[in-house]
């Protein structure tokens, strides 16, 4: 945890709770890997430097999801366990997609509109990535390739339960269904309700007026009530 404010992201997912009755985290795997040479010798001794790619480090950060950009089958299911996909859209740039899942997308996720080549890879495009129970497979798509996955993944991980996100926090759920209503969502009658009694509170004491009589023999009587003042015998 030392490696990346795991609090912070604890008080992301709760503010999300809070507001909109569901918390989302997801777990990721993060390895280091460094090409190295290596020497080699066939059955005919002749010697041959080969590049080869070792994990040299390796972590697991805990993500914070906009509950906006997480999908699931929930019209499907009832309840969390029950899911059998779960997505996550990402936005990335054209050129971070080309960098991450390889150049041969190019032609496909350029816009021909568009006269500048680094202009165009600037721009923004939304990537999903798909996680697969039932298949045990996770897929990449992105909206502006249509005719092709831009990866497909096995289960490497081996996760418990595959998905790599915990159950979310969701506030109230009825049984059939994992959409949560919001805790505010709950009281909101009983809070208008509320907010109608305090203004109506505040209205009647603005209206109170206080009058009466006093003896002018005591000219200093006229502005007790306005006045810090005490009597005694």
């Amino acid at each position: 945890m030392s490696r990346f404010d795991f609090d912070s992201v604890i008080k992301y997912a709760r503010n999300d709770f809070l507001i909109s009755g569901c918390g989302i985290l997801i777990e990721q795997y993060r390895p280091t890997f460094e090409k190295i040479s290596v020497l080699q010798v066939n059955d005919d001794g002749v010697e041959t430097h080969i590049e080869q790619e070792i994990k040299t480090d390796e972590f697991v950060e805990t993500v914070y999801v906009d509950p906006k950009n997480f999908l699931a089958d929930s019209q499907k299911v009832g309840v969390w366990e029950e899911c059998t996909w779960i997505a996550r859209k990402i936005e990335m740039t054209k050129k971070e997609v080309l960098k991450q899942f390889g150049d041969d997308f190019a032609d496909e996720i350029k816009d021909y509109s568009s006269a500048d080549d680094e202009d165009e890879f600037k721009k923004s495009t939304d990537v999903y990535e798909i996680w697969d129970k039932k298949s045990q497979t996770t897929y990449y798509l992105c909206k502006d390739i249509k005719s092709r996955f831009l990866k497909i993944s096995d289960d490497t991980l081996k996760i418990v339960g595959f998905f790599p996100v915990p159950k979310p926090i969701f506030a109230t759920t009825a049984n059939d269904s994992l959409i949560p209503v919001p805790d505010y969502q709950e009281i909101k009658p009983l809070l208008k309700e509320l907010d109608g009694v305090t203004e109506r509170m505040r209205l009647v004491q603005k209206a109170l007026k206080i009058s009466g009589a006093y003896d002018n023999s005591f000219p200093e009587l006229v502005n007790i009530l306005n006045a810090d003042t005490s009597l005694g015998a």
